[in-house]
């Protein structure tokens, strides 16, 4: 299943005009991966780029452009977006239902819980689909990882 797997990293934070380049590319990327036989694309369920991809995700499979793709949440712990603003949270609980599986690390909100999300999506996966833009944080740290871990990397800053 790994090898039939993707992923997804990125930032929380980018500009609008960022958002709708990053989703066009999104698009592509994800259309040629698919077209290779990649149908399980994993996000993470935050907001900013995790958010934007599942949508994507979302869009391609109920448009029938990729009608076989199933899209997972891994998301740290239940509630995670409690701690959003109302407009966030509002969006997150709305994409809940869209999702084909969800799969929850850890019953309490800590670092360990969002490395172990990270972590569980590249160790599913055979290629990440990243933005990457900076060298420290929770996205350099994932993208280092599946670097590690040998998978495909496609950073969308790059592409």
């Amino acid at each position: 299943m790994k090898d039939k797997t993707a992923c997804f990293t990125g930032h929380r934070k980018m500009l609008p005009q960022q958002a709708h380049e990053i989703q066009s590319k999104a698009e592509i990327v994800i259309k040629n991966l698919y077209e290779r036989g990649i149908i399980y694309y994993g996000c993470g369920g935050a907001i900013g780029f995790d958010a934007l991809m599942a949508q994507v995700c979302f869009r391609l499979r109920d448009s029938g452009i990729c009608p076989s793709m199933r899209v997972i949440l891994v998301a740290p712990f239940e509630g995670q977006e409690t701690h959003w603003n109302i407009r966030q949270q509002a969006i997150y609980r709305g994409m809940l239902q869209r999702y084909d599986k969800i799969v929850y690390l850890s019953k309490e909100a800590n670092r360990e819980a969002f490395l172990a999300r990270n972590r569980h999506l590249v160790d599913g996966s055979s290629v990440c689909v990243a933005y990457c833009v900076e060298t420290g944080g929770g996205t350099a740290y994932t993208v280092d990882y599946a670097k590690r871990k040998g998978l495909e990397i496609i950073n969308l800053v790059d592409y």
